[in-house]
């Protein structure tokens, strides 16, 4: 039997999600998997891991330039988000993809009412096509107060590409914080009668007890920040905060005291 022949029936290993996302990259395996870890929610399990790193492969993106990034839901949940750029990418690298052309919508006193998005396919003889209406999307975000005409043109290209490519699992931000905060507890101003939604800043809490250079200071974030996550009932953010508070602590009392370091220096040798 030839060699070539006696080769082509040794099983070939098949590699790990890892290995090949960190191939494209021209890194080994671990450095990858350490970046990639560092691009995830604090307290990440591997599952969660793992799942992050599936979708990320599945759609060809990059963690790292923000084509992709994951939050963690109130509900506990890691959701892959997939940035504007992102959705542009995964729309225009696929084979099928013959185009797209955005029609404004205006009312009778030229103020911008609805944007069509129609997206070709070169496997079908017509367009699929999606209209978003400013009314049922505009929202309070700084991005929609300052450029409302393209956030909703945003959105009536994703919402287009789903239905013409079938993609599933992912979310552009503005999407994802909408969960959050339909997640999220309610508050209601007895004034106003106006709601907001009750959230827990986890990244501003954990830059807080970074900041701390002694307990007292610790555990006065704690005590603050604590008590946002628990308003919020963010049980994971207040996991990630508990962990980063014991940390601290760890380092903080391991560190040297100024009287231990003028003691020491007076010991004779």
């Amino acid at each position: 039997m030839a060699d070539g022949n006696v080769a082509a029936l040794v099983p070939q290993q098949q590699r790990s999600v890892i290995e090949t996302m960190a191939a494209k990259f021209g890194m080994s395996s671990k450095p990858f998997e350490l970046a990639l870890r560092s691009a995830m929610p604090a307290g990440h399990s591997d599952v969660e891991f793992a799942a992050c790193a599936l979708v990320a492969n599945q759609y060809d993106l990059n963690p790292f330039t923000k084509q992709i990034y994951f939050m963690r839901t109130k509900s506990g949940q890691i959701q892959p988000i997939v940035s504007v750029d992102g959705w542009a990418w995964i729309v225009n690298r696929n084979e099928a993809h013959d185009g797209m052309e955005f029609v404004d919508h205006f009312d009778d006193k030229k103020k911008l009412t609805a944007i069509t998005c129609r997206i070709y396919r070169k496997d079908r003889s017509k367009p699929v096509e999606v209209t978003e209406y400013m009314a049922e999307c505009v929202g309070q975000s700084p991005a929609w107060k300052q450029t409302p005409s393209r956030m909703l043109r945003h959105r009536a290209m994703i919402q287009c590409a789903r239905l013409a490519f079938g993609f599933s699992g992912i979310f552009e931000q503005d999407e994802a914080e909408r969960i959050i905060e339909a997640d999220a507890p309610k508050r209601i101003d007895p004034e106003t009668g106006e709601v907001t939604a009750i959230l827990f800043d986890v990244i501003a809490a954990l830059d807080a007890v970074e900041t701390c250079a002694d307990s007292e200071s610790l555990a006065t974030v704690w005590k603050a920040e604590g008590a946002k996550a628990v308003a919020a009932k963010d049980k994971s953010g207040h996991a990630a905060l508990k962990a980063a508070v014991l940390a601290k602590k760890a380092a903080i009392e391991a560190k040297p005291q100024d009287a231990e370091i003028i003691e020491a220096e007076e010991v004779p040798a």
